[in-house]
């Protein structure tokens, strides 16, 4: 009896997270009243070693969260440094760039070509696709097969 009542109870609890307004229907239905569980735990007294190990539970929650935001501080002054190492870096490569007769920046490529260095520019073979490559066979196949039916 007591485990149906346990899944009653959770099944009712899933039905009011989900759906308030058929919560609210079966419960009068069934002439239910919800009491929140803690109502039931406020008065609750914990033994010795219960509270020890709350306290102490407590005590680590609070000082890994300083020091995750001690973390997150000392991450956001280390990103402002590197910020403003990247644009530096960025307006040194720029003014380089400029001084060697790059205009158009916009890509490597570009860059390259501009320096007269595009056959040093590495391109990556083009993979062959399975599919694509059976597809050029079959045509392939096809084509002769046409010249072959057509009589000259």
């Amino acid at each position: 009896m007591y485990n149906s009542m346990n899944s009653r109870k959770a099944k009712l609890l899933r039905l009011r997270e989900m759906d308030y307004e058929r919560y609210q229907w079966l419960c009068n239905e069934l002439g239910l009243t919800y009491t929140p569980i803690s109502s039931e735990w406020e008065n609750f007294k914990y033994s010795k070693r219960a509270a020890r190990k709350q306290a102490a539970r407590k005590a680590f929650f609070s000082e890994r969260n300083e020091k995750l935001l001690q973390l997150q501080k000392r991450l956001e002054e280390e990103r402002v440094k590197f910020e403003i190492f990247k644009q530096k870096e960025l307006d040194d490569l720029e003014a380089e760039m400029k001084s060697l007769g790059v205009q158009d920046m916009s890509s490597m490529e570009t860059a390259y070509a501009e320096l007269g260095l595009s056959d040093m520019l590495y391109r990556p073979p083009e993979k062959q696709n399975r599919r694509r490559l059976l597809l050029q066979r079959k045509f392939e196949l096809y084509k002769d097969r046409a010249k072959q039916e057509i009589p000259t």
